[in-house]
């Protein structure tokens, strides 16, 4: 499915304020489809209005959607997650709504959005990253509304000193941080474990999976510990696992094979539902960051077939070059690491 992305505007908003039109521009200039529908307000400024308009752009709503809410977009959200499941929630200048005092100049505003009970274990199961973000001198709603908001969701509030309301008034007509967090995936490699032997199986016997791999294919789980056996520990063989640092899932497999002779590279993505998000040229990026800077390689080469576009265009976005039939390398000379990534771990 598409990950689509949605932004929440807030009370007294629209969604041509602050940084929601740069942050769709730009997001969309990564070939991203944003959301910034227009809510009623101040007039009509209540929570069964607004669920009216949502429901025009429910349809695009899914598992793998991002959604991003300002002020009173964020409570809003919080209802609307209590039946939808996303991938990631972004709240910024944000609270919890059950903590907002009623002596709060809001309030009356936003009544009917917070003057209710929310189920936050339903909300927490249906989107496992939550990211909030709050200043030390918001006008509106002091830090603490914000560190109330990140206890029932597990998680901690980026604090951002001296960015009032994340509004224009208080200079936020862009918002990189937050452009960075969503457009760029958060990875991890670490080295591939025995127990790691149940979930590489099942890649490697899915045909989707497996489509451009060379086989054969499929494999019974006796050949896959075979291979586990044969490679694991081999001192011309790095294999590693690809981890999605936000969730700690398991998404896929990079083996940099042949290290006393002829280097070569190799990935899979096995986790269908992160092709097309960036995360194999993130992970491969890391991968020759590895090669190059610890691994002390000079070049490194990797085998493609012509037909599979989605992996050609991923290797030309890191500086692979074809070197004949189906051959890409790429040399350490020419490598540009176009995006800062966290240092493979050593250690399990």
């Amino acid at each position: 499915m598409e990950a689509n992305i949605f932004i929440i505007h807030g009370a007294y908003g629209h969604p041509e304020e602050n940084w929601f039109p740069w942050l769709k521009n730009e997001l969309e200039k990564r070939g991203r489809k944003v959301f910034v529908p227009k809510f009623p307000t101040p007039e009509g400024n209540t929570l069964e209005n607004w669920l009216k308009v949502f429901k025009k752009h429910e349809e695009f709503l899914n598992e793998d959607s991002i959604v991003i809410g300002h002020s009173l977009g964020v409570p809003f959200l919080l209802t609307i997650l209590e039946n939808k499941s996303v991938a990631s929630a972004y709240f910024v200048a944000g609270y919890n709504p059950e903590t907002l005092p009623k002596t709060n100049e809001w309030y009356e505003l936003v009544k009917t959005f917070v003057a209710k009970p929310f189920n936050w274990k339903k909300i927490k199961e249906n989107c496992k990253n939550f990211q909030i973000y709050h200043s030390d001198n918001d006008p509106y709603f002091p830090l603490e509304l914000a560190e109330d908001l990140a206890k029932p969701l597990n998680t901690k509030v980026n604090i951002i000193r001296g960015a009032g309301h994340f509004n224009e008034k208080a200079g936020y007509t862009k918002f990189e941080k937050l452009l960075e967090e969503i457009a760029i995936p958060s990875i991890l490699l670490r080295p591939i474990r025995h127990s790691d032997i149940d979930i590489c199986w099942k890649w490697i016997n899915d045909p989707e999976v497996t489509r451009h791999m060379a086989g054969p294919f499929p494999e019974t789980f006796e050949e896959e510990q075979k291979w586990f056996e044969e490679n694991l520990n081999k001192k011309t063989e790095k294999l590693l696992a690809i981890i999605d640092k936000k969730t700690n899932a398991h998404i896929g497999n990079i083996g940099i094979h042949n290290l006393d002779k002829d280097p070569s590279l190799g990935i899979i993505i096995g986790e269908k539902s992160y092709w097309d998000k960036g995360y194999g040229t993130t992970a491969i990026r890391e991968a020759l960051k590895y090669c190059f800077q610890e691994l002390k390689l000079s070049k490194i080469s990797l085998t493609v077939s012509p037909e599979n576009k989605r992996a050609i265009r991923c290797y030309e976005k890191v500086g692979f070059k074809k070197a004949g039939g189906e051959t890409m390398e790429i040399l350490e000379k020419n490598f540009m690491p176009h995006t800062l990534c966290p240092k493979t771990q050593k250690n399990s």
